[in-house]
């Protein structure tokens, strides 16, 4: 996929993609390795050094400065610090060093010598281009500054190939498992902790530009259900379920891309112009669109309602989706911000008998077509 085209709601992740976070680490220390054995073979022989860099008209008293830029900055590279500002440094240091120290190219040796810091400083360019990635200091500040503005990442990225190691449930079972239900066992609650797993696991739902564009309200206490019972027209299963999730898609999702987006930059999944293409090419298409604001709202809350169904299903849970409720009741009821679009309710609960199989679905031949 062109790097520069507007996403759709998934992103492939292939060949070396998926190790990019690790791939960056050991690119860092590599570019590091120049510069620390650099200062530490100086400190090896500083007379030495000195005149080389007065025959070539450096003033000799910039020898300890050298060994110090040196060794600091290859350690900030490993450690990942300040990397762009730093790798931005060190490709102007390649470029003057070659220029002052190989600058005869009729010999050959001097114009190798020349080409080999233009390449570090085209290496040093690229790192500054893309950061550090996720093994870094820098990406630790980026996501602590993130949870501040309260824009924390819920869950870290998670290699491909881990993910379906990790698997413990068939997907397929899950799917074909699933009910809706409409009976709960009303002696039987969803502690505090689960609830907070479902949505963790909800909010892998995929969406436009990675929008994230949901929220969730969580109604388990005796007084909420009750608000909620005649909102949801007298349907007992809003009183008996453990607990009824209330989706919401939200508007403006232009407005937060930038910070819901960042820890996908600083984990090396994306680049700084992929970061601000799809930040601009949101703006152009949400900022004055409230129709396909609220468009794009209904499908983030819809796949983050179906990602949670799963994921309730996978935990020996049951759940039930429902549109019949009255919108404009609930959001004042709960005091839900003028931004946030109830999508549905999801009762969620331990099943009591009673409860329908799963009905039979349409024929594939029905439904499928081949272009």
């Amino acid at each position: 996929m062109n790097s520069n085209a507007s996403p759709g709601i998934s992103l492939p992740v292939t060949g070396i993609a998926r190790y990019q976070p690790a791939a960056m680490l050991i690119a860092r220390i590599f570019l590091a390795l120049i510069f620390l054995l650099s200062g530490l073979s100086k400190l090896a022989a500083p007379d030495a050094i000195r005149g080389y860099m007065e025959a070539n008209h450096v003033p000799g008293f910039l020898f300890v400065p050298t060994v110090i830029f040196e060794i600091g900055t290859g350690l900030l590279i490993v450690l990942g610090y300040r990397v762009r500002v730093v790798a931005g440094l060190l490709a102007a240091f390649c470029v003057v060093t070659g220029v002052l120290f190989h600058n005869q190219f009729a010999d050959q040796t001097q114009m190798v010598m020349f080409l080999k810091n233009v390449a570090m400083a085209g290496g040093f360019l690229l790192l500054a281009s893309v950061g550090a990635g996720r093994f870094s200091l820098d990406a630790k500040r980026d996501a602590l500054d993130a949870h501040r503005d309260g824009r924390a990442l819920v869950h870290p990225v998670v290699p491909l190939n881990e993910e379906r190691n990790s698997q413990v449930s068939n997907i397929a079972e899950v799917i074909k498992s699933r009910v809706s239900a409409n009976r709960y066992d009303t002696s039987r609650t969803v502690s505090e902790e689960q609830i907070r797993h479902l949505i963790d696991l909800a909010t892998r739902a995929p969406s436009a530009f990675n929008l994230q564009n949901w929220k969730f309200v969580a109604v388990r206490s005796d007084a909420a259900k009750a608000r909620l019972l005649p909102l949801a027209y007298g349907q007992q299963k809003v009183a008996d379920a453990a607990v009824t999730f209330i989706v919401c898609g939200t508007l403006d999702p232009h407005l937060t891309l930038a910070g819901a987006l960042k820890p996908t930059l600083d984990a090396g999944i994306i680049d700084e112009a992929v970061y601000k293409g799809w930040v601009g090419a949101a703006q152009n298409m949400y900022k004055n669109n409230q129709t396909f604001q609220r468009d794009e709202a209904i499908r983030s809350g819809s796949l983050a309602a179906m990602t949670l169904m799963l994921a309730a299903q996978d935990l020996g849970l049951v759940s039930g989706p429902m549109i019949g409720f009255d919108p404009h009741g609930v959001a004042e009821a709960f005091k839900l911000e003028p931004t946030d679009v109830p999508v549905m309710l999801v009762t969620v609960g331990y099943p009591a008998s009673g409860n329908w199989p799963q009905k039979p679905r349409k024929p594939v031949t029905e439904v499928l077509s081949f272009a």
